[in-house]
């Protein structure tokens, strides 16, 4: 069984290591082959092999994974049989400002 799709290197996956292991378990869950398609700086594609509906997917897999991780945006393409995950930017918290007044 071939995990790595065609030109996905170890080094391409390092970075999103933790968001693969938590998107395979739950294929394993759903019977999905795990096949990770292709690896970008900002996006990982899953391979999805198995023949199910897209309502199953969206409720099984897609759903379930936005709740667990929102770091990422998640999109399924069923005519291309593919589950992406596309790392979004956090915006950090801003420091609140002090008014600058002294209490009494």
């Amino acid at each position: 069984m071939r995990i790595l799709g065609e030109g996905v290197r170890l080094s391409d996956i390092e970075q999103h290591s933790m968001l693969i292991f938590v998107v395979f378990e739950y294929m394993q869950a759903q019977s999905q082959v795990k096949r990770i398609k292709s690896v970008t700086s900002s996006e990982v594609v899953f391979d999805l092999t198995n023949s199910v509906s897209a309502m199953q997917m969206q409720r099984l897999l897609v759903e379930p994974l936005r709740k667990q991780i929102p770091e990422y945006e998640w999109a399924l393409d069923i005519k291309l049989r593919q589950l992406g995950a596309k790392r979004v930017e956090t915006k950090k918290a801003k420091p609140s400002k002090s008014t600058g007044k002294k209490a009494a």
